[in-house]
């Protein structure tokens, strides 16, 4: 043992170069060919390769180059020996490394082994925070009445600067106490990410040759023992339980211990109920409070779905390990995990768990036993190291001289070597930069975001030239860690966020708009947090969530410019986007811009609940913005007229969904301007006042449904297809039957029916939105209003390009800049002539297009109606061969039962079944007939549809049956 020891940690080193060269000039130069050796010798040389490589080589240094990714060659790496430093140290070796060389193994040694590192002065960083070693105490530094030289440590003359010397100790690694231990402690002065990869190359493969189908369920099973073992019964604490002193005793200890893990962090107050299995056909795992009476407590009747059968000689249904943890049966436990523990797995096995000192994990991931035979995750225990880092660091006043660090490691390490979790301080400086290079996205920013997002992707290929598609692991393995990379963006966004980026990082944003912005560019112009016990309540909104709370919350984020824009808009539409921001619903107002044939963007907001006072609050809001914009009001074509015909400079039309909410809230709107009017009359019912019109009066003059949505919910109504008719119908400019038509939907539709005309006139604006007749819009202004609401649903596409589920700052940045991109790519053409698109500016660019789009619509529906008819028309076919063959079976049965000498009561018995089988049979065919029935006049005609109920009857009076082009039909008249 003391020969092996000797040849591991040699005091003194000889050169082995002539012994090499006598290797190369005998046998690679004089044997031609393969040199055939036993395997035992094979493996001696790639020891003695990996030794040489260890002793001869300095450490492995990475020397960060825009053109190289992996650790480059250590260039100009000088190499000293026996370096006196003080009485007390003298170095056995002393590395001088080039300007930005970090290092994640330094070599150390029995005999103090010296890294010299230049650095700059400006950018001073020190180089012992990049190693993978975790340090801390014991640690320490001088004094700083204490004057501390180093001979290596000169400035340009030569003379010894004044320093600072500090010490610290290695942490060792973590690992699980059921760990190998003494397998752990192997000491290493040298390390390499070569051996890292060896040793983790060597566990994989460990683990690779004992799996196995009854390893990976019993993972699977053990992993969903812990989870119940640490979560318990989920449901709030409603019910009492009772337990033993003993059970209480074991309870506090298992609560104790779940603090712990946590790491200080309590548990919910969530039920106490114990986990009960419960045995049977289907098994099951209920707290012992959960019954048919009190479902509101944790169960699971998904162990016996096959997932978790545990059985070494015959596969149960009941799961016997789950049985077994939970009913206590230790006989069972015992064996099923000594077996488990003979294929080295299970909570009895060696655990092979290893960790770098830095993590935060405190606990082993794998459940074990203890001594009390209790399935429990132990604490991570610590594998000491007393390997130490000395460091000598010129004070600040003398680093321009003398740009130099020294660190002096001494001592082996007596545990594994650490993974390179730690990201090298050069590269996190250029995470960080990367992700102040991505400016208005860094709000919503995630680690799959910033993988792949072009400033990051532009940085690696110009950083990583030699590499195929370069990701940022390419810099540096620690950055595959997507958690770690999530660090890195958190610290970023509160170094530019510090409210955060929900309502509060808004406030802040607008705070900073309105003191350093040009009020010409402001965008975010008001933030409305209001509670509702002080907003008036309306029957159209819609009630309070938990996630909306009891207030209201409004941003309006509106240009100058859209306030000049929307001044003179007339033909206005308005929605609401509900996918974009998380928490807040986006309310866009846009329209068309006649003259470009491009949408114009006038405002959005921002808002977390749709009621009609929000909205007329909304409403009020923008009146203001475009008065303190333009120093103009906006013009409503109906309140601002002297006739009918008047259109000019005022809104002439305003298109919209069904949602009551914005609805009600724009009339709320108009109403509240109609006061300031006081005895003018209106122009469409001149024995009326402005100020008497209701919001719904004020809507029969301007608003608009959506015929899309329309039509969008009469397709999904509850209805035969006739009453779908008689509803489109109703979207209109007159209507001879109005009223005929709305009894007939009450009186055909049934209950679907009732309740669909019962929602359009209770909601008061719907009916005269789809049928000018109803309304007081202008027939010429209705006419040229669009009919739908496709161009606010194409802002809200595009818009929602620029990214989804964002948050309430990021979607606000991201509306910002799409906004303004539209507003200059308008200017562009008002200045320049320049259009966003080579397509001609004409009405029939438009309308070629929705031909098109109908037509690729309608096609699509024929191609599926045809689909429907085919199937159908097989169906039909498979179910009259099914009658056929039960008819002519049940001849053949009765011919039998009428001869000499049969069994009459076992043909009996047949020709009863049969009955039966031809009576669903021919269910089956009339059912199917009636699905003809209902598919005549559908598809593209080019595939005839057999639903005739003559064909039926036909079938019953043994009519024949004939089969063309593989459909079939019948022969008898009629059909």
């Amino acid at each position: 043992m003391s020969r092996i020891e000797d040849l591991l940690n040699p005091v003194s080193e000889v050169d082995a170069r002539p012994q090499l060269l006598l290797l190369e000039n005998f046998l690679l130069k004089s044997v031609p060919g393969p040199i055939l050796v036993p395997p035992e010798l094979q493996i001696c040389l790639e020891k003695s390769l990996l030794d040489l490589k260890r002793w001869s080589a300095p450490p492995e240094a990475l020397v960060p180059s825009p053109n190289l990714h992996i650790p480059s060659e250590v260039q100009e790496t000088k190499t000293e020996f026996d370096v006196f430093i003080n009485r007390k140290t003298t170095l056995s070796k002393l590395y001088r490394y080039p300007p930005n060389t970090y290092i994640e193994y330094p070599e150390t040694g029995e005999q103090p082994v010296g890294h010299l590192f230049k650095l700059d002065p400006e950018n001073w960083e020190r180089p012992m925070l990049d190693f993978s070693y975790s340090q801390g105490k014991p640690d320490g530094q001088s004094k700083s009445t204490e004057e501390v030289f180093c001979p290596v440590l000169l400035d340009k003359n030569g003379n010894a600067v004044l320093c600072v010397s500090r010490f610290s100790t290695c942490q060792g690694m973590k690992c699980c106490p059921y760990n190998s231990i003494e397998e752990l402690t192997e000491p290493h002065t040298t390390a390499s990410r070569q051996e890292v990869e060896l040793r983790l190359k060597e566990e994989r493969d460990d683990r690779l040759d004992c799996s196995s189908p009854e390893r990976d369920i019993f993972n699977r099973t053990a992993a969903y023992i812990a989870t119940l073992h640490k979560q318990g019964c989920t449901r709030s604490l409603s019910t009492t339980t009772v337990r033993s002193a003993s059970d209480q005793e074991e309870y506090d200890l298992h609560t104790e211990r779940l603090v712990e893990f946590r790491r200080g962090y309590k548990k919910p107050e969530t039920c106490e109920g114990r986990l009960v299995y419960h045995s049977g056909v289907k098994p099951y795992i209920a707290c012992e409070h959960y019954s048919k009476q009190n479902r509101d407590h944790w169960t699971d009747f998904s162990i016996s779905d096959g997932s978790y059968n545990i059985e070494y000689c015959t596969i149960s249904i009941n799961s016997p390990y789950i049985a077994a943890v939970f009913t206590g049966n230790t006989e069972s436990m015992d064996r099923i995990e000594e077996s488990a523990r003979l294929m080295d797995y299970g909570p009895l096995a060696p655990c092979s768990f290893l960790a770098n000192c830095s993590t935060q994990r405190v606990y082993c991931p794998t459940e074990h036993r203890d001594e009390d035979h209790r399935l429990y995750q132990p604490k991570l225990v610590q594998l000491e190291c007393k390997s130490r880092f000395r460091v000598f660091e010129p004070i600040e006043s003398a680093r321009a001289d003398c740009p130099f660090i020294l660190v002096i490691c001494q001592g082996t390490h007596p545990h594994p070597i650490p993974v390179p979790e730690k990201t090298p301080k050069k590269v996190r400086g250029e995470i960080f930069k990367l992700l102040e290079n991505v400016g208005e996205d860094l709000p919503d920013m995630t680690p799959r975001r910033l993988l792949r997002h072009p400033a990051v992707l532009a940085f690696l290929r110009d950083r990583l030239p030699d590499i195929r598609n370069p990701t940022l692991s390419d810099l540096h393995s620690s950055l595959a860690n997507r958690s770690h990379l999530n660090a890195y963006i958190d610290q970023a966004k509160k170094i530019h966020f510090p409210k955060g980026t929900d309502w509060n990082g808004v406030l802040r944003r607008k705070e900073l708009q309105d003191a350093l912005i040009d009020p010409k560019e402001h965008y975010i112009r008001t933030l409305l947090d209001l509670d509702d016990s002080q907003l008036p309540v309306h029957e159209e909104d819609e009630p309070a969530t938990a996630s909306t709370g009891n207030h209201t919350r409004i941003i309006i984020c509106m240009s100058p410019e859209g306030s000049r824009r929307l001044l003179r808009a007339q033909y206005l539409q308005s929605d609401i986007g509900f996918k974009r921001i998380v928490g807040f619903l986006e309310f866009e107002l846009a329209c068309l811009d006649r003259d470009a044939n491009t949408s114009v963007i006038f405002c959005r907001i921002y808002l977390n609940r749709q009621t009609a006072a929000a909205h007329h609050r909304i409403f009020q809001e923008i009146e203001s913005i475009v008065r303190q914009d333009t120093g103009q009001r906006l013009k409503w074509r109906h309140l601002d007229a002297t006739s009918v015909e008047q259109y000019d400079g005022m809104i002439l039309h305003w298109a919209a969904d069904q949602h009551r909410g914005q609805a009600k809230g724009l009339g709320l709107h108009l109403q509240a301007l109609a006061q300031t009017k006081g005895r003018t009359r209106d122009l469409h019912e001149p024995g009326r006042l402005l100020a008497d019109l209701s919001p719904y009066d004020h809507l029969s003059r301007i608003f608009r449904i959506c015929v899309v949505h329309v039509y969008r919910r009469i397709k999904s109504a509850a209805v035969p297809d006739e009453v779908k008719q008689l509803m489109r119908n109703l979207i209109c400019i007159t209507h001879p039957e109005w009223d005929y038509t709305i009894e007939r939907i009450k009186d055909l539709g049934g209950k679907a029916g009732v309740d669909w005309i019962s929602d359009k006139v209770t909601a008061r604006f719907i009916l005269p939105g789809i049928c000018w007749e109803k309304s007081h819009i202008p027939l010429a202004i209705w006419q040229a209003g669009e009919r739908n609401s496709n161009l606010i649903e194409t802002v809200h596409r595009d818009v929602n390009r620029e990214g989804v589920h964002c948050t309430l700052l990021g979607g606000i940045i991201k509306g910002q800049r799409f906004d303004s991109l539209k507003m200059k790519t308008l200017n562009q053409y008002e200045v320049a002539g320049i259009r966003p698109s080579y397509h001609p500016v004409h009405q029939v660019v438009n309308a070629t297009k929705n031909q098109k789009r109908k037509d690729k619509k309608l096609s699509k529906a024929l191609e599926e109606a045809d689909r429907k008819i085919q199937e159908h028309n097989t169906k039909l076919a498979a179910t009259h061969g099914k009658v056929n063959e039960a008819r002519y079976k049940l001849q053949d049965l009765n011919n039998a039962f009428n001869q000499q000498g049969s069994d009459k009561a076992m043909l009996q018995t047949r020709i009863e079944t049969t009955i039966r089988v031809e009576a669903r049979a021919f269910a089956s065919f009339n059912e199917q007939i009636a699905v003809g029935k209902m598919l005549v006049g559908t598809g593209s005609g080019n595939i005839q549809v057999f639903s005739n109920a003559s064909a039926a009857e036909g079938l019953q009076c043994g009519c024949e049956s004939n089969s063309v082009n593989g459909m079939w039909w019948r022969g008898c008249a009629g059909s």
